[in-house]
């Protein structure tokens, strides 16, 4: 959640949009991230960009993006090893105790790392392993991660390697708690929403890096993203993703111009008991450009136009509480554009500004989940459209040095707008607490 614009969606349609090594990483079908999935022990440096930036990046990225970079292989070998343990306290009110002495909720995990260089190969490996006994009962959590990177220089202006993530374990988790007030039953789930889910979900990431005799950048990414949750409750999903983008990168150095182009295209189907039981085919393609531009070596300005085109294929018609939607084949194509600028007021000030359109393709969950979570009914919208929005920015950073300490200070006043924002809603349902646990309608 960036700047507050994430709303209220519960595990579908971020608006903050998750690389993994410039690679899209969201799950395709509700457009959640998947934290877990994350090699934090092979983990070289985040990038946080704030506001829209659906220019570059596409859909999903209307507040901003995390582009997560993983670890490449040093001079010399390096190994890590940690681990961890949290045990929790009773609560002070002991009401809201509900276990023993043999089984007091804990959490522990264990992470190792080794990276090394084999002449022309760089070899990255990583594991982890995680447990809880949740304060919250009979929600536990067991998993493991397993990552590998590997690159091959094979020159100095080719290189290509294959990166590849897997992850799997079980869960149990429910949809609200059980306690009518808040003085017993605090961290005791209601027993209709309890679920129990076995995962395994793995990327494989082959990737060309590319430099011409003129110097100029040719780099392909591409990635298959599986997914498979065994859900309790009739809420099981499968998903598979084709992604490939082709970027071309040019630096006019007389001109201190550097010119980005690139060429997307994706594909996923899903399989889900929340959506059906129906194969729905995800498309994306996409072309983007951008230019930045140094004058005087004081001032920076950027700009950049992408189009993107976004397909759902579904049924021709969807039930909803016995009524049929029309449904069919959901296309929306559009442009979106940005353009900044940053200006070295003194040696370390400086101005900056920027102004974006920002795109949000609805996901497959927004549109066709239909499920039940105790008393509470989902219901799908088949007739949802894309939201739209523009952030702008003005801001001024200030580097300081004091002693052996140094830093910067960075203020800045941002507007947001969004047209057709998309949020999960109660329509048509009176809800009414029952006092024997859940809700009554």
């Amino acid at each position: 959640n960036i700047r507050g614009g994430s709303g209220w969606s519960y595990g579908a349609g971020s608006r903050v949009l998750l690389l993994i090594d410039d690679i899209p990483a969201l799950q395709v079908d509700a457009g959640s991230p998947n934290w877990d999935d994350i090699p934090v022990e092979n983990i070289e440096q985040v990038e946080v960009v704030k506001g829209a930036a659906s220019a570059l990046y596409g859909s999903s990225s209307m507040n901003g993006i995390i582009n997560i970079r993983t670890a490449y292989a040093k001079s010399e070998p390096e190994t890590a090893f940690s681990t961890f343990y949290t045990a929790y306290g009773d609560p002070k009110d002991p009401g809201k105790k509900w276990w023993g002495s043999s089984d007091r909720p804990f959490q522990t995990g264990l992470s190792a790392a080794h990276r090394r260089k084999f002449d022309k190969l760089d070899l990255v490996l990583g594991g982890y392993a995680y447990t809880q006994q949740s304060f919250r009962q009979a929600t536990d959590v067991t998993y493991g991660r397993t990552n590998i990177g590997t690159r091959y220089r094979f020159n100095d202006k080719l290189s290509a390697g294959v990166n590849a993530n897997f992850n799997f374990g079980n869960s149990n988790n429910y949809f609200y708690w059980t306690a009518t007030d808040c003085q017993c039953g605090s961290y005791v789930g209601d027993s209709t929403t309890l679920s129990d889910r076995k995962r395994l979900r793995y990327t494989i990431d082959p990737f060309i890096t590319y430099f011409d005799k003129k110097g100029n950048r040719h780099k392909l990414l591409t990635r298959y993203y599986s997914i498979r949750n065994d859900v309790d409750r009739n809420q099981s999903n499968r998903s598979q993703l084709l992604y490939g983008e082709y970027q071309f990168q040019r630096n006019f150095s007389d001109l201190q111009l550097v010119a980005t182009a690139g060429l997307v295209g994706s594909r996923a189907f899903s399989d889900s008991q929340l959506f059906g039981d129906t194969t729905y085919v995800i498309g994306n393609t996409a072309a983007y450009l951008q230019f930045d531009k140094k004058f005087f070596d004081k001032l920076n300005l950027s700009g950049g136009v992408r189009y993107e085109r976004n397909t759902i294929s579904s049924p021709d018609s969807v039930e909803v509480q016995g009524t049929l939607f029309a449904s069919g084949k959901s296309v929306e194509a559009k442009p979106v554009l940005r353009i900044g600028a940053n200006y070295q007021l003194a040696p370390f000030t400086f101005l900056q500004a920027s102004w974006g359109q920002g795109y949000r393709f609805p996901t497959l969950a927004e549109k066709f989940i239909s499920t039940l979570a105790g008393s509470l009914n989902i219901i799908p919208n088949p007739e949802l459209t894309s939201e739209t929005g523009w952030t702008v920015e003005l801001g001024i950073k200030q580097g300081f040095k004091i002693s052996q300490m140094s830093g910067f200070l960075d203020v800045s006043v941002f507007q947001s707008e969004y047209r057709n924002m998309m949020e999960f809603e109660l329509t048509g349902v009176e809800f009414v607490v029952d006092p024997g646990g859940g809700f009554n309608t």
